[in-house]
């Protein structure tokens, strides 16, 4: 949401930013069959890496990932409230510069000293008494996978640290009988469908090959209606379908209210990975403020929690990291 800008005011705007549950595991290389597999050994003991990076000198310092993307980790903070939760900010560093639009101007490139970089940021909480993290969710940043190598660099030969992401198993029986509002999917190829005839989609199909077309994307919704929903028996056919054949699709997204329409959610079916949206009030063309970013993760974890203690994860018990 954007507050039109008023010469002396300030602008503010609200981002939902998306936070996403994983644990974080020491795998270990094994050989099978003459394949290299990877086994879980334990939890990584991520909050005594957060330790070493602070008495190591290493907060604020850029590193380099397997000559693959740079890094910096820009603050580390242990909860005064719960000595098991730590927070922390890590960025990625960009070279490749944008360029900046003056209205009436055009674009000028932003001039960086020759060790200055752009970075793009985010925030993860990690709880030690499940090794759990909570992870923001940033396209432009660092994903789940390049943490997990920059993490890797502590290990020994043969030892990596993986996010294993802490997937919602029961998210399509969730959503069933909720009011789901719109639909938004995408086939991924038509091609071996020609006999889905008994396909919530089958109309569609047909009239996609009508064109001879190979893909397809179908977007249905009630439009701005409060309290309408979709047909719940059709749109339980295609719930089962993106359940059972998720490799059809290529995009798999619904939105859902609850009764008062009062909280809508949009969930991406194929991505499964329990998650959670927060509401970050963010000035304008500044970066988010990290105290406030903590705070409301913080919230949100504690009310998360009980849910994600009761799923099947390694226990908290670790050996020394390798």
């Amino acid at each position: 949401m954007y507050i039109h800008k008023t010469k002396g005011i300030v602008i503010v705007k609200t981002k939902i930013i998306t936070f996403q549950y994983f644990q974080v595991v020491l795998q270990k290389e094994f050989k099978e069959n003459d394949q290299i597999v990877w086994k879980t050994k334990n939890v990584f003991n991520f909050a005594e890496w957060l330790c070493k990076q602070q008495t190591e000198g290493k907060i604020k310092k850029n590193i380099t990932v397997k000559n693959d993307f740079q890094g910096n980790l820009e603050s580390v903070i242990n909860s005064k409230s719960n000595p098991n939760i730590w927070f922390a900010r890590f960025f990625k560093l960009r070279d490749v510069v944008p360029a900046k639009v003056k209205d009436g101007i055009g674009a000028e490139s932003i001039e960086l000293d020759e060790d200055e970089y752009i970075g793009e940021d985010v925030s993860i909480l990690y709880d030690d008494s499940y090794g759990i993290c909570m992870l923001q969710k940033n396209r432009f940043s660092l994903s789940y996978k390049k943490i997990a190598e920059w993490l890797t660099l502590s290990c020994a030969e043969g030892y990596r640290v993986c996010l294993r992401p802490i997937s919602d198993n029961d998210l399509f029986e969730k959503i069933r009988g909720r009011n789901i509002r719109n639909f938004d999917i995408s086939l991924a190829n038509l091609k071996g469908m020609e006999n889905a005839k008994n396909s919530s989609l089958d109309q569609i199909i047909r009239c996609a090959k009508y064109f001879d077309g190979a893909t397809a994307n179908i977007k249905i919704g009630v439009g701005r209606s409060k309290h309408d929903k979709l047909n719940g028996s059709t749109v339980g056919l295609l719930l089962n379908e993106i359940q059972s054949f998720k490799n059809r699709f290529s995009k798999a997204k619904v939105t859902i209210s609850d009764d008062n329409d009062s909280n809508i959610e949009v969930l991406d079916l194929l991505d499964i990975i329990i998650s959670s949206n927060i509401c970050i009030s963010l000035n304008e063309k500044k970066i988010l403020d990290f105290n406030e970013v903590i705070e409301k993760m913080q919230k949100e974890y504690n009310r998360k929690r009980g849910e994600l203690s009761e799923l099947k994860i390694f226990p908290r018990n670790y050996e020394k990291n390798i």
